[in-house]
């Protein structure tokens, strides 16, 4: 993970505990990039929707409906590792 430190909480040669929080890490790339990420989860899941009710009568809507599951799977681990970022972001 590439970051920018945003608070460093301890001084130098300080003893620290374990669980003691050393760092901060400056979230706002890391946000806006979930933001971003969230978003398309959702117009994927929109897609799809769509996708799914035209192919009642529409076999070509019904061959994409693997293809934008598997893209809102995509979007759904995308998002859980943008949260998993965000947890780490204070170390």
């Amino acid at each position: 993970m590439h970051a920018v430190i945003d608070q460093v909480n301890i001084e130098p040669n300080q003893s620290v505990d374990a669980g003691e929080l050393l760092i901060s890490l400056d979230k706002r790339d890391v946000q806006t990039r979930y933001s971003v990420v969230a978003q398309d989860l959702e117009i994927a899941k929109a897609e799809y929707r769509r996708a799914n009710q035209a192919a009642i009568g529409d076999n070509t809507s019904a061959s994409s409906l693997p293809a934008l599951r598997a893209r809102i799977s995509q979007q759904e681990t995308e998002l859980e590792y943008m949260r998993s970022l965000l947890q780490q972001a204070t170390l």
